[in-house]
């Protein structure tokens, strides 16, 4: 799936995007998806409850916890 990346409008859209972006190579098929779902859709999946995400890239309701828990807490303690 090619993603079309929103336009990030501010600096904490474009960090996350940016993160996002830098650890696509390394997540799983599923956390992939969910990450191009994410850039290329950053304002609609920022509002988005967690079942209406998970159903959107047909996950089970604990992968956008994971993705964000397990993928992007580690990033911002690099960054």
């Amino acid at each position: 799936m090619i993603h079309q990346p929103s336009v990030a409008s501010n600096p904490a859209e474009q960090a996350i995007a940016a993160r996002i972006e830098a650890a696509m190579p390394t997540l799983t098929p599923i956390h992939r998806r969910m990450g191009e779902y994410v850039l290329a859709n950053l304002f609609r999946a920022a509002t988005m409850r967690i079942d209406e995400l998970a159903s959107v890239v047909g996950a089970s309701v604990a992968t956008p916890n994971r993705f964000a828990r397990a993928r992007f807490r580690r990033l911002s303690a690099v960054s």
